[in-house]
């Protein structure tokens, strides 16, 4: 399933303008790749639609199909998917957290989804031609039918490498608001819901994220597969470095914006601190 829901992406990235990317992976560990609260739409003269990226890169997020904004979010206004809708916020440079540390996180909102229909919220690496777009490889997390959440981290080229986690009788299919993050830290893929670990992966060997480019992005399982009802999405994330349990239930608490202000830099609270002086962890 993994494998197979990266395909809807193809398309998009071929009708996608990579003008606008802002990815600076020069920069100092522990950036944020890209922050999505959907409270607003701009239009491009082409005539594409995108929402604007919160985070300090400003990588612009477009909305395809009949992808659209709701006033019924977690926070303010949400990401509407229905359909054959999808979200992709490209860039023009690889971060370089696969060899180090990654979180993504996410609310998400939706019903049992029929017809194998999963939510999918991936970080893509590619490679862009005149004529496709050909995924390397990817990190993502899926909300599968059942309500269970699944995270994969596979490479397509070097070596076929997949590591899969995923969550046991759990059920976010039920039209509430769950929250639902993925982090690489300390050499274990941990995957929460709603601020608690319910499965998690060591090792010390992981695959490779390669390719020229990468899409941030939120679809479909694969073409021709709708969504059952409306899926809602809020306060998307991407950040270059792994966040540890305890930071994964200030996020969930406290919402995106409050832990981003103020991230206390352990449970003491001895020492507060902004974002951008959280210290890189190598282990």
């Amino acid at each position: 399933m993994f494998l197979r829901c990266l395909v809807v992406m193809l398309t998009v990235l071929m009708f996608t303008g990579l003008a606008d990317a802002g990815l600076d992976t020069d920069a100092t560990h522990n950036h944020v790749i890209g922050i999505y609260h959907f409270e607003s739409t701009e239009q491009r003269e082409n005539g594409t639609t995108y929402t604007p990226d919160s985070g300090i890169y400003k990588v612009k997020g477009n909305l395809s199909e009949d992808a659209s904004l709701t006033d019924s979010g977690k926070y303010g206004k949400a990401l509407l998917l229905k359909s054959q809708d999808n979200f992709c916020a490209p860039t023009f440079r690889i971060p370089i957290f696969p060899s180090d540390e990654y979180s993504m996180v996410a609310w998400v909102k939706l019903q049992k989804q029929l017809n194998e229909g999963y939510l999918n919220l991936m970080m893509q690496g590619f490679i862009l031609t005149d004529n496709d777009a050909i995924v390397i490889s990817a990190i993502g997390m899926s909300v599968v039918p059942d309500g269970n959440v699944l995270f994969g981290h596979h490479n397509f080229f070097i070596n076929g490498e997949t590591i899969s986690v995923s969550s046991t009788e759990q059920d976010i299919a039920n039209n509430r608001w769950h929250h639902i993050a993925v982090a690489r830290y300390a050499n274990t893929i941990s995957l929460y819901i709603d601020g608690s670990s319910v499965a998690s992966h060591q090792t010390t060997k992981f695959p490779e994220f390669l390719g020229n480019y990468m899409c941030l992005g939120i679809f479909g399982a694969a073409s021709g597969v709708n969504f059952t009802g409306n899926v809602l999405v809020d306060d998307v994330a991407a950040f270059e470095t792994g966040f540890s349990s305890y930071e994964i239930k200030g996020l969930y608490n406290d919402g995106l914006t409050d832990f981003l202000d103020a991230m206390p830099v352990n449970p003491q609270d001895k020492v507060s601190t902004t974002w951008g002086e959280i210290k890189r962890r190598r282990f």
